[in-house]
């Protein structure tokens, strides 16, 4: 069994107002793509399945694919669309 590794999600807008906090600590295991991480946040809550497909992807600063892989120690980020006024 592989040894899980620790990561840690930024939340933002709808994935914020979900959890209620702008931050997570999760500890996965080594081989977890990004798009992954984002559907153990939507197993966790459900109502966030909506944004699933319209959500952008950023590890360690910098906008990357939903099967980039998550290495020990990122910051993972989940941008959904917002609207502004």
């Amino acid at each position: 069994m592989a040894v899980p590794m620790n990561v840690t999600v930024r939340l933002f807008a709808a994935y914020r107002e979900a959890f209620e906090q702008s931050e997570l600590a999760l500890s996965i295991p080594v081989g977890t793509t990004v798009q992954q991480v984002q559907q153990l946040l939507i197993q966790r809550k459900p109502q966030l399945s909506r944004w699933q497909d319209q959500t952008r992807y950023g590890v360690n600063q910098a906008f990357v694919d939903p099967q980039t892989i998550i290495q020990a120690g990122d910051e993972i980020v989940f941008i959904p669309p917002v609207s502004g006024g």
